[in-house]
């Protein structure tokens, strides 16, 4: 019977071991993964169970391996890591690296996480907290955009209106179409208006007086009310989604995104 004792301790040990060898692959294979994306229209799912948000690298108007993204797969947060565009101010940017919920040209997240599509006569709440880092080198805006299609889906561009809301822009860049004479107040700062379209799509553009790094439970809503009663958008239209990212003309290596989250009820 003394025998057994320490075999028994032994084979204690070896279990123990292989529970704690176990538990730590566990926790490695649990960890967060850094991912690098470098082709055009390469996306990144966050929160794989829920598939809340997408990270999307989009050069719309260069080729792959011009801008590189390092993107967290588990909370969203990314950053520009290679940026070697070099666009004119003057026309339209290179790309437009985001984070965002909704439906991106048929690239949806989850509905059930995401609250869109949603009715703009039925729409109660739109809100977003958002951080930037914002490097002092290239052309770029940091910037919100919102879509509106007149139907509840499209796997293309949407057709309704978009929504820019620029928090900051370097570069001498300047949004697209025609500035309104006055000034208007929404969620307690002063913007500048913009109109124009973009290609055949109405646009309109708020960019901010000053330039801001983030934003906490940014009324949203309170924009696209604006934009209505402007009769950019219509309260049948639908609100397809919400993005958050750079618009990029010129080299911005350093850009950063991060702690972005949007409700939408």
């Amino acid at each position: 019977m003394k025998n057994k004792q320490p075999c028994k301790a032994k084979s204690l040990r070896i279990a123990s071991g292989i529970i704690l060898l176990n538990t730590l692959f566990l926790a490695h294979g649990t960890h967060a993964a850094m991912i690098a994306k470098c082709n055009q229209y390469d996306t990144v799912n966050i929160s794989k169970t829920t598939n809340t948000y997408k990270v999307h690298n989009n050069v719309q108007y260069s080729i792959n391996n011009s801008q590189c993204i390092r993107v967290d797969d588990s909370t969203g947060n990314f950053r520009v890591i290679t940026s070697a565009t070099n666009f004119p101010i003057t026309g339209v940017p290179a790309s437009f690296a985001f984070i965002g919920k909704g439906c991106h040209w048929g690239a949806c997240t989850n509905p059930k996480q995401s609250g869109m599509p949603k009715k703009v006569s039925a729409l109660l709440n739109a809100s977003s907290s958002w951080k930037t880092t914002q490097p002092t080198i290239g052309a770029y805006d940091v910037s919100y955009n919102i879509w509106f299609n007149t139907t509840a889906t499209t796997n293309t561009q949407p057709n309704g209106a978009e929504i820019m809301i620029w928090l900051a822009n370097k570069g001498g860049v300047k949004p697209i179409g025609l500035k309104e004479p006055s000034n208007v107040t929404i969620a307690g700062s002063t913007w500048s208006v913009w109109k124009g379209l973009n290609n055949g799509v109405n646009i309109i553009t708020y960019v901010r007086s000053t330039n801001i790094t983030s934003v906490s439970n940014l009324n949203l809503k309170a924009f696209i009310t604006d934009a209505t009663t402007r009769n950019i958008i219509q309260t049948s239209w639908y609100l397809i989604a919400v993005e958050a990212g750079f618009e990029i003309w010129q080299s911005s290596e350093g850009l950063a995104s991060s702690s972005f989250s949007a409700l939408v009820e």
